[in-house]
């Protein structure tokens, strides 16, 4: 997909409210109140035969009578109190058959599931802005009365008034949020953050998996269902970043999701069965393969901008030929990557993902966090006095997995030490990186003679980064030695 293929987006934030019978919006004169406007929108909504979509809290529609006939991809980003807040995507096109590139943007819930119009919705709009004290609309309040149809006949009709932000200003957040409170005050029930259609159809989005409240702790299956929900729930829901490719953070989450289920099928493997875990655990290492280089080349790139600027001016230019050079090489990874999300074997893994292989286990959550430990404490024992980079490397890895251990297993022993084994894979993690731009700065130096200087002088700062972790990474050691003792 490219930029090409969405007409253009923003984040969505409203408040949804059900009005009571012979509701009349108050007035809102004080809150700077323009003219009204009245259009009718026609909508058609799209989703495959499971609602798979909108159980995820994802509209896709094509919509008339606002601006001309396209189509619309809402995902939900959060709730933030009595506000739906929602990323939309605008695709130019004819009524009929989806765009690609927005079915592309919701595959990981699709994954070769046929779209079909799900339900018609015809909505009577009336528009409100509102500018506050200023000439620029800031919120709008939308008072929607809706008839919607499905297989051509009338399945529900209802009023909705809506409040939305029209600018990110923090003047227009005040201005919702004195709206919202004026509308309640004036007998409107604020209403549960869902889109329309989950009004018409029933089909409210799943929960995700909440934590055990009380004091019983879950036994090492109840923990390892929760564990795989979260990490195959996340690797979904940054899917869509992936795709997009507008902020790297979307990488890094979605290659967390995956390492992060990897770690607890070693963890959890007593409660696995070995045939699944095995081929669930080849196929994690397939995908991190092809999310790899794409977050390396990312960290590299933050890396590399942030120390440059201690570099003097005279440098400048080679170090953009050197971004120039390492962002080309990140482009071509990222194809790669697509290409491997696109996939049917990717679409298998998804499902194998949130569909683990459980047994029964008689041990106890502590023991799995211990076994952990005592893998990396041999790690580190087996450490030369001065550690090679591949040591740290080795010492990073099973620091991750006694982490998640620790985050996957109950009770404040356990969060207090994954905490302090956080705090050493980020040292840890820190020295890799190092590593890592060393590494291709000498190659670079190799490839492009004329910016041999500048690569020369962020290899500097690399080495100097290392000495700084070499420093560090023992007293970090130490930190999680005192809270696995104190467990």
């Amino acid at each position: 997909m490219t930029g090409s293929d969405v007409d253009r987006s923003w984040t969505e934030h409203e408040a949804k409210f059900s009005p009571p019978q012979r509701f009349e919006l108050p007035d809102l004169t004080e809150f700077g109140a323009g003219e009204a406007e009245t259009r009718v929108l026609d909508a058609t909504y799209h989703d495959c035969a499971d609602l798979l979509l909108l159980r995820a809290g994802i509209t896709l529609r094509h919509r008339t009578g606002d601006g001309g006939p396209r189509w619309t991809l809402k995902v939900p980003d959060s709730v933030d109190g009595a506000e739906l807040v929602r990323r939309e995507l605008i695709f130019p096109g004819a009524a009929g058959q989806p765009p690609a590139a927005a079915v592309d943007l919701v595959r990981a819930h699709l994954r070769g599931r046929a779209l079909a119009p799900v339900a018609a919705l015809r909505t009577a709009r009336t528009r409100i802005p509102l500018r506050g004290n200023g000439e620029t609309p800031l919120v709008e309040v939308v008072d929607d009365l809706v008839t919607a149809t499905r297989g051509g006949r009338p399945v529900a009709a209802f009023r909705e008034v809506e409040v939305e932000l029209l600018t990110e200003l923090p003047v227009a957040h005040r201005l919702l949020g004195e709206v919202v409170d004026r509308l309640v005050h004036a007998g409107c029930l604020l209403r549960s953050a869902q889109p329309k259609l989950v009004r018409v159809l029933g089909a409210a989005p799943p929960q995700p998996p909440a934590p055990r409240s009380g004091g019983k702790h879950p036994t090492v299956r109840e923990a390892a269902q929760q564990a795989f929900a979260r990490s195959a729930a996340a690797l979904v829901r940054h899917d869509l970043g992936v795709r997009l490719g507008e902020d790297p953070e979307a990488v890094h989450q979605f290659r967390v999701a995956a390492r992060r289920y990897r770690s607890d099928l070693r963890t959890f493997a007593p409660v696995l069965e070995a045939d699944w875990r095995a081929h669930v655990q080849a196929e994690l290492g397939w995908l991190s393969a092809q999310v790899g280089p794409v977050r390396d080349d990312d960290v590299l790139v933050q890396r590399l901008r942030r120390q440059a600027r201690s570099l003097p001016a005279c440098d400048a230019e080679a170090v953009e030929l050197l971004l120039t050079e390492l962002c080309a090489h990140r482009a071509r990874a990222r194809e790669r990557m697509l290409d491997a999300l696109r996939g049917t074997r990717y679409d298998r893994l998804l499902d194998s993902v949130e569909n683990p292989r459980l047994t029964e286990h008689t041990g106890q959550l502590d023991e799995l966090v211990a076994s952990q430990w005592k893998r990396l404490a041999r790690v580190v024992r087996g450490t030369s006095a001065e550690p090679a980079n591949q040591e740290f490397h080795r010492i990073r890895i099973r620091t991750k997995r006694c982490r998640y251990a620790a985050e996957a297993a109950y009770g404040r022993h356990n969060a207090r030490l994954a905490r302090a084994l956080a705090r050493l894979q980020d040292v840890l993690g820190d020295h890799q990186d190092a590593v890592l731009a060393e590494s291709w700065l000498r190659s670079m130096a190799q490839a492009l003679p004329q910016c041999a200087v500048a690569a020369g002088e962020l290899l500097a700062l690399q080495r100097g980064e290392r000495a700084r972790c070499r420093v560090e990474w023992a007293a970090a050691w130490q930190d999680a030695v005192h809270h696995y003792r104190h467990r």
